[in-house]
């Protein structure tokens, strides 16, 4: 399936050094869920380039990349979900870009905000429904 026929929009692109390559940003669009349910949480959908150099966990699109998603809080507006793609990693040693430490790290399916206070990362969950 094509990123279009999957509802994916595009909201931006960055180097990604942790992997070497282009990762481009989408957010899954809430799927309905019925009348009565609303609609299912948002995701964010990370597509890495062709010379991506990380782990050989993450799915393979149609076209061949690899990709990660994760679950985006209600919480957070499109604004806040950028500022957080852009924001430095908080620990160089971590060898994951900023998005994928609540999944690989910390084994949560939703994003969360990573605090530095006296040099530790603390994980300051959204809300979200979805958990």
């Amino acid at each position: 399936m094509t990123n279009e026929q999957r509802n994916l929009e595009p909201i931006g692109s960055a180097f990604c050094q942790h992997y070497q390559t282009e990762a481009r940003f989408f957010i899954e669009r809430s799927i309905s869920l019925g009348q009565r349910l609303g609609t299912g949480a948002r995701h964010l959908v990370v597509q890495y380039g062709e010379s991506y150099t990380g782990r050989d966990d993450l799915a393979v699109t149609a076209t061949g990349q690899r990709e990660f998603a994760i679950i985006i809080p209600h919480d957070w507006s499109n604004e806040k979900l950028l500022k957080f793609l852009q924001a430095p990693t908080k620990n160089p040693n971590v060898p994951y870009p900023t998005w994928e430490v609540p999944a690989r790290l910390h084994g949560r399916p939703v994003l969360f905000e990573l605090e530095d206070t006296s040099g530790e990362s603390v994980a300051r969950a959204g809300r979200s429904p979805a958990l």
